[in-house]
């Protein structure tokens, strides 16, 4: 052990291999044996899957809470008339001969569930008429529409006015913030097109992608070529957005001009959220693009679910009325012209034979896999377009061939379009119910514990846990949460607000969450966008560039730093050399004696350029900005926000406030302030600092 020994490890995703040489790199022994060899091991798998089945069952936790408190609102009522009522619901999904009630809703002998679907064959038909009408409905009815609503209430992702829900349509808002996502990136406009309206119609239209793209490229380029050159000043590729709003596909390397982007394949804006959370982790920030794409995408989905109508559940009405026609005049032309393929279409039996409808409309059915719109939108074109028919009914096969081929024919209700629909629709429907069931449920308007039935159902459907909060239950070892001083008791939807102090549980959530210093662990890290750290980002670059091998002078540093830096958004290494020419540093063709730095510099003094005016005015000082940064970062919620920068900046402007929360602000450092601005370093050999 006196001689010296090299150890070599060769470490892998799954396996370490290793070898013990001495000075002259001869393998060593030992028991006789060479010492080297390899340890295999199975490679470690990350926690996608386990994450999204931990997500889906909160969800679905949180689902049977809300229906849990909704059921013990209306428990008294219901008992009244029929004490089984909440039994048969939880033994719906057992067989009838398992259990003691021959239906799983109504067993009143003149009122059963064969009169209530034959009533309302959707649910939609009940909530619109609950909505529309003050007429006295029985009180199961009543919570069968109020409990869907609150089962499947919609996304919370839009901040849309409840007294002001036809915003949803225009399409205004939602180009403004998809254009501002190319200028906040500080690229140029994808397109220079006024025609806003005309660009929404495109969108919302029940055309085909080939129509939509050449109508759009009409619009947005009169008529010409798209332009396919991906440049610094707009680095994607103009044809695949266009063609992605459309609703086609494209591939990702090809729209973002990287290569090595080619084993991610195509992509298309109509992706299911599992496939596009994969792309995401995949080609990390450049997913934003998407984001700012599906965004419009999803607003002309949603327009096109609601139609000409008010409501969801008069557009899911008018959705079940179009499938029962399409349906009728489908059954019409298989029997006229194809009676041999109605079996294969139409019929499934007890032998495993399961026809084409049920596996569109049910999905996967035993062994046999769900037939999706597209699929089997095919399938019926395929059959359809080899068939001779009568005068008669040539303007009906048309008719269903023009649908098949723009995907309209057979439109179901429950489909992944349904997850664009936010929440205050679902909500507006919810309000109109409880403002006619009130007139007769007297119960609705009792009060316990200083709140009303009515406030309660209202509140269950709109509440969701911050993200900040954490755990409700304070005791755990993994919750950060703080109550109001003597608030005690259980928390719920009503009464979350008056004890839960959601300041300081933010606070404590922000404390938690930060990350620690790397040469300092004690410090927390700064914000990437925090004013210290953009400078020290762009200092630390300017100090690697090189002119003929020799450094740049302090003096050409600050000049970049206040003449190029504090005016571009990104600084590219062309701008810099362009900059060098024009201020005689360099002269034109001795661009390659510039050095240290790749084709972009990846500093940017954005919150400088941000903040530049309220600084200047001294309407903020540097700390102000620090603090405001560091909070935006963290905050999601801009409504909270901007609540907190009215109480601790009340100097502020209305419009000030709502210039700093729409400033993009995310994602953390590795360094603290302590490390860049706490340490007083001395020459070496001195005592000067």
């Amino acid at each position: 052990m006196n001689n010296q020994i090299y150890l070599g490890l060769d470490i892998g995703t799954s396996s370490v291999g290793y070898a013990v040489t001495d000075e002259q790199y001869n393998i060593k022994k030992f028991h006789g044996e060479p010492v080297w060899g390899s340890v295999i091991f199975d490679e470690g798998e990350l926690s996608d899957t386990r994450r999204s089945f931990r997500t889906s069952r909160r969800r679905l936790d949180r689902r049977k809470q809300r229906v849990h408190l909704l059921q013990e609102i209306f428990a008294s009522a219901i008992s009244k008339i029929d004490d089984r009522f909440f039994v048969r619901l939880q033994e719906s999904a057992l067989y009838r001969q398992d259990v003691e009630d021959e239906y799983s809703l109504f067993c009143d002998g003149e009122y059963t569930d064969i009169d209530y679907h034959r009533q309302y064959p959707t649910i939609h038909h009940l909530i619109n008429e609950l909505m529309t009408s003050d007429e006295e409905h029985d009180v199961r009815l009543v919570y069968l529409a109020i409990a869907w609503l609150v089962k499947h209430r919609g996304h919370f992702l839009s901040n849309i006015d409840i007294d002001n829900l036809d915003a949803i349509k225009n399409f205004d808002k939602v180009y403004e913030s998809f254009l501002n996502y190319f200028i906040g990136k500080g690229y140029d406009a994808p397109w220079d097109c006024k025609d806003i309206q005309s660009i929404g119609d495109v969108l919302k239209s029940e055309s085909g992608v080939v129509k939509k793209t050449s109508t759009l490229k009409d619009i947005l380029f009169n008529g010409n070529k798209i332009p396919k050159d991906i440049s610094e000043s707009f680095p994607y590729s103009r044809e695949g957005i266009v063609k992605l709003l459309a609703g086609g596909t494209y591939k990702l390397s090809d729209l973002y001009g990287k290569e090595e982007y080619k084993e991610n394949g195509s992509i298309s804006l109509k992706l299911e959220d599992d496939k596009l959370i994969e792309i995401a982790s995949s080609i990390g920030e450049d997913f934003e693009l998407i984001v700012a794409l599906r965004t419009v995408y999803d607003w002309s989905v949603l327009v096109d679910v609601l139609g000409e109508f008010g409501s969801i559940s008069e557009a899911k009405i008018d959705v079940y009325n179009r499938h029962k026609e399409d349906l009728g005049n489908l059954k019409y032309i298989i029997k006229k012209y194809l009676p041999e393929k109605y079996k294969e279409v139409f019929r499934s039996d007890n032998q495993g034979n399961i026809c084409k409808y049920d596996l569109y409309i049910k999905g996967n059915v035993g062994d046999k896999k769900r037939i999706n719109l597209e699929d089997f939108s095919k399938y019926l074109s395929s059959l359809l377009n080899d068939i001779s028919v009568v005068d008669e009914d040539n303007e009906l096969i048309a008719e269903i061939q023009g649908k098949l081929a723009i995907r309209t024919f057979l439109p179901k209700q429950k489909n992944t379009d349904n997850r664009v629909i936010p929440h205050q629709l679902y909500q507006y429907e919810l309000i109109r119910i409880l403002d006619n069931a009130c007139k007769y449920l007297d119960f609705l308007n009792d009060e316990t514990d200083g709140y009303t039935n009515r406030y309660k159902i209202e509140k269950i459907f709109t509440f969701k846990i911050p993200y900040f909060v954490g755990p409700l239950n304070s005791h755990s070892d993994f919750a950060w949460l703080k109550r109001f001083p003597g608030a005690e008791g259980k928390i719920y939807p009503w009464n979350f607000e008056k004890i839960v102090d959601m300041d300081e549980s933010e606070s404590e959530f922000i404390r938690k969450m930060t990350n620690k210093c790397t040469y300092i662990p004690e410090e927390d890290v700064l914000p990437k966008c925090s004013l210290l750290y953009q400078k020290f980002i762009v200092l630390n670059e300017l100090n690697n560039i090189r002119i003929n091998n020799k450094k740049i002078s302090v003096e050409l540093k600050q000049q970049l730093y206040s003449e190029l830096f504090l005016k571009q958004n990104k600084v590219s290494k062309k701008k810099l050399t362009n900059y060098l020419i024009s201020n005689n540093y360099i002269s034109k063709g001795e661009e390659d004696m510039v050095s240290g730095v790749d084709i972009n510099l990846t500093g940017t003094l954005s919150s400088w350029r941000a903040f530049d005016r309220l600084l200047t005015n001294n309407i903020l000082t540097e700390s102000d900005v620090e603090k405001i940064i560091e909070r935006s970062t963290y905050s999601e919620d801009k409504n909270r926000l901007k609540k907190w920068i009215i109480d601790k900046y009340p100097n502020l402007d209305m419009s000030d406030v709502k210039y700093i929360c729409n400033i993009r602000l995310k994602d953390f450092g590795r360094l603290s302030k302590e490390f860049l601005n706490g340490i007083e370093g001395v020459k070496n050999g001195t005592d000067e600092k």
